[in-house]
């Protein structure tokens, strides 16, 4: 009998755990291999055929009950086979047959509740059961074949088309046209019979429907039970109609009808009608765990919310749910009653006790028929309860409800988390939460910080009093909210500073549009204040911006120079903080010229200007160095430098094509150089951080020096920094090997300000290497330990005979006191400044 009940256990497994599964599985990994838009049918099909094997299952366990002997354990694993089986062959439409199991696995339970009641009735009930308990395809009279998922639509899974029904083409087309202005795609049918055939092929994710058409006055409304019964799930249907009287409304909710709009469509309505009764955005990262022990019928629920592009995965054993549950974080759990170990009321009440786990949605499926268990399941805080069998569309049903209810909640606890109730702007936390984040990654636009402060609001305060003070700086906030809604865009944020101050981060893709809707922003509260004032005191709205600088600012130096500006700002324009966007050596640029840089940029108004660096040292002589840059210059011959503009390059393809530039340009000089003097020329080039990781850089530099014919292309120089090599060093190590195979050199700048310098020598391999002068004269060094890493890593470098370059040269004791320790390579402006050609006679003079 134990072997018996051994190897009813092994085939429960083998039917549940690998026939079905497996095959769901591999759908999961290569959905090519086996298509969702057949895989409710695949599943059905592939389940009936199993249906024999199950039912001899339940006879041979049944058999060494009835004639070997009685065993509990054996008649307790038969119930909860049959239990199981209840639940599948219903969901999968073979009723009749589902109700016998259901009929033995309630028998048996009776008698494992009471011992008493194990009589002859009992096994002649059975018996009588078993004995027509038979399946043939023919015995499946109420089972429905389940409609196949329709095509993918075009658009992404979270974005199914819109269908609009409408016998007058005209309308037809006039509503498509208006979805379409607002992103959604649609298609339109102009009959019922169209409508039919298109959903054959495009799975909607709602349909606006007219409601009289040439098959009848209501047949608009009688379609939807057609519509939905081909799809298989329950689509939202919103009617659109001239007909708007309450009879018609009160048919069309009879039928289900999910919105009503009267003729003609306002655009506004019809949206609103829409994100009311589908969530647009789909369910693609809504995640869902199912915890039953039954794996035929989770692998069906799968495939149902796969459907929805819900994320699903299936936990067998109840008993390692919980870490299954911390780690998927899932946003509902499907829960199954009756498991081994635990029961999914228990198990409910678990997860109700942990308070990571505690708001996660619970909904309870099972095919317990006890009446008070929804009770038990709703007390414990569960989110539904539905009895198997469950259909494709009350599954489908109860989890959108859910997915959709639970989102607007969590909007709506965001929205009271992220606004003031009283003055409609962000509250701070969040304010600030947000800046950060957007200034941390937003790298694609511009930022800058509006600060409104009412100068003076001190003395308005004794005037009037702080309850009316404080009334007019609600009804400021309001002003705002409204006016930043209303011409910002929706990544513009706002909050209340203090008690008389504002600030506001304004995104924009381009500088001139922050400060002009600033300038407006600043007038139109100017006149919205001085209503409201009146001359009840000397105050008068103040108020200056702070543009952002590339991985410098945060939100609390943006508004500490605005506070700073305000200090000289005048009463009525907005104050641009014209302080340095680089470092202290770098020009001032005015508003003018950030919004000068912005229009180069977009024109691609590049140019390089050439350095020629000094050389004292006898074995040099015959090789000329021009170091190049690249500068930004318009028709007024005004030239801005790197450290002034790289900060304003937001997108990525701008480096990249500036890397290009300075790629061809650099090559065909040097091919021209080359040509026209006896010596060579060296010329460095400067590349991106970007240039690293770019593959195409590599590609760039092989064909422009195969086109210009570069007979050798060690005179083409790659100058790479030293923070960009930390940062990126395999990419760095990678771009140095490829670059030496073209025959090209490689140098360092910026060499020597880090401990790791020393050990790039050897993994860069690079031909020179630049540091800055200061660093290793005695009266500038300040960092001993770092002037020995650079003067250890210059000593080896020599001996290596790489070269050694020192920039930054500002006077002649500094490139004395340099010469005098071995360095014969300088650069600087005290030797010359760059200078858009290259000066050949500049050069030679150099050649001491």
């Amino acid at each position: 009998m134990k072997d018996k009940d051994k190897n009813s256990k092994v085939a429960d497994k083998s039917f549940a755990g690998k026939s079905v599964s497996d095959k769901v599985d591999a759908t999961q990994e290569s959905p090519t291999d086996y298509p969702h838009t057949n895989e409710l049918q695949s599943l059905t099909d592939n389940f009936e055929k199993k249906i024999p094997s199950y039912l001899d299952r339940i006879n041979e366990t049944w058999g060494s009950l009835n004639y070997v002997q009685w065993d509990p354990a054996v008649a307790k694993s038969l119930q909860l086979f049959c239990h199981r089986m209840t639940g599948s062959l219903a969901t999968y439409g073979f009723t009749e047959l589902s109700n016998k199991v259901e009929s033995i696995a309630t028998l048996l339970q009776q008698v494992l509740d009471d011992r008493q009641k194990l009589t002859e009735d009992f096994f002649d009930s059975i018996n009588q059961i078993i004995k027509k308990l038979e399946f043939t395809p023919a015995s499946q009279e109420n089972h429905k074949s389940i409609t196949p998922a329709k095509a993918q639509s075009q658009m992404a899974k979270d974005k199914r088309p819109i269908i609009i029904v409408d016998d007058d083409e005209d309308t037809a087309l006039y509503v498509q046209e208006l979805l379409r202005q607002f992103g959604y795609q649609c298609h339109y049918c102009l009959s019922i019979k169209n409508l039919m055939e298109t959903v054959k092929s495009i799975e909607p994710s709602v349909v606006v429907m007219d409601i009289n058409f040439p098959e009848g006055r209501f047949a608009g409304i009688k379609a939807i039970k057609y519509l939905r019964d081909s799809l298989g799930f329950r689509v939202p249907v919103i009617m659109h109609s001239a007909r708007g009287d309450i009879k018609v409304r009160i048919q069309a909710s009879h039928y289900g009808c999910d919105g009503f709009l009267s003729k003609p469509v306002n655009s506004e309505e019809l949206i609103a009608a829409i994100d009311k009764v589908v969530d647009i955005s789909g369910f693609h990262d809504r995640r869902v765990l199912i915890i039953d022990d039954d794996r035929t019928i989770a692998m069906y629920y799968r495939a149902v919310l796969k459907k929805m592009g819900i994320e699903t995965k299936h936990i067998a054993d109840p008993m390692n749910s919980i870490k299954a549950i911390s780690e998927y974080q899932p946003h509902l759990i499907l829960l199954d009653n009756m498991m081994p170990g635990i029961t999914g009321v228990e198990l409910a009440k678990l997860l109700k006790q942990d308070p990571r786990l505690m708001t996660t949605g619970i909904l309870f499926i099972s095919a317990d028929h006890d009446l008070t268990l929804s009770d038990k399941a709703f007390s414990l805080g569960a989110d539904g309860f539905l009895q198997k069998p469950v259909s494709q569309e009350q599954l489908s049903n109860a989890v959108r409800d859910y997915l959709i209810a639970n989102r607007r909640k969590t909007a709506k606890l965001e929205h009271i988390v992220k606004t003031s109730h009283r003055t409609r702007l962000s509250t701070q936390n969040y304010f600030y939460t947000q800046a950060e984040t957007l200034l941390l990654h937003d790298h694609n636009n511009y930022h800058a910080l509006l600060m409104i402060t009412i100068e003076g609001f001190d003395r308005y305060t004794r005037a009037v009093g702080m309850a009316k003070a404080s009334l007019l700086m609600e009804d400021i906030a309001s002003h705002l909210s409204d006016k930043i809604n209303l011409a910002f865009n929706n990544k513009t944020i706002a909050t209340r500073l203090g008690d008389s101050s504002f600030i506001i981060l304004v995104t924009q893709k381009h500088l001139h549009d922050i400060l002009a809707q600033c300038d407006s922003l600043i007038k139109e509260v100017n006149l919205f204040f001085k209503s409201l004032s009146g001359d009840k005191a000397d105050c008068h709205i103040k108020s200056s911006v702070a543009p952002t600088t590339e991985g410098q600012d945060s939100i609390e130096s943006l508004i500490s120079r605005c506070e700073k500006q305000l200090q000289h700002a005048n009463k009525t324009n907005v104050n641009i903080c014209d302080e340095p966007l680089i470092d202290n050596q770098a020009n001032k640029l005015s508003s003018t010229d950030l919004s000068n840089i912005e229009q180069l940029l977009m024109q691609k108004q590049y140019s390089l200007v050439f350095q020629p660096i000094l050389s004292i040292n006898a074995h040099q002589k015959g090789q000329y160095i021009v170091d190049s840059f690249v500068r930004l210059s318009d028709q007024k011959s005004k030239y801005y430098s790197p450290a002034q503009f790289f900060p304003l390059i937001k997108d990525k393809t701008q480096f990249t094509q500036l890397d290009r530039y300075v790629i061809e340009t650099v090559i065909e000089q040097l091919s021209t150089m080359n040509k026209s003097v006896q010596r060579e020329v060296f010329i460095q080039a400067h590349l991106s951080d970007y240039a690293l990781n770019n593959r195409d850089t590599l590609l760039w530099i092989s064909n422009s020096l195969r086109n210009k014919r570069i007979l050798n292309p060690a005179t083409l120089v790659f100058e790479l920094s030293e923070k960009s090599v930390l940062r990126y060093s395999d990419a760095a190590q990678y771009f140095s090997e490829k670059v030496h195979l073209l025959g090209c050199h490689v140098a360092i700048n910026g060499f020597g300000e880090s401990n790791k310098s020393y050990a790039l020598l050897d993994k860069i391999k690079p031909n020179s290497i630049k540091f800055k002068a200061d660093m290793l004269c005695q009266k500038s060094a300040k960092d001993t330990s770092q002037l020995k890493v650079l003067s250890d890593s210059i000593s080896k470098a020599q001996e290596q005979n790489i070269q050694v370059i020192a920039t930054n040269v500002e006077d002649a004791s500094m490139l004395s006191e340099l010469y005098s320790k071995g360095i014969y390579l300088f650069q600087g402006y005290f030797i010359t400044r760059p200078a858009e050609t290259i000066n050949l006679e500049s050069i030679e003079s150099f050649d001491i």
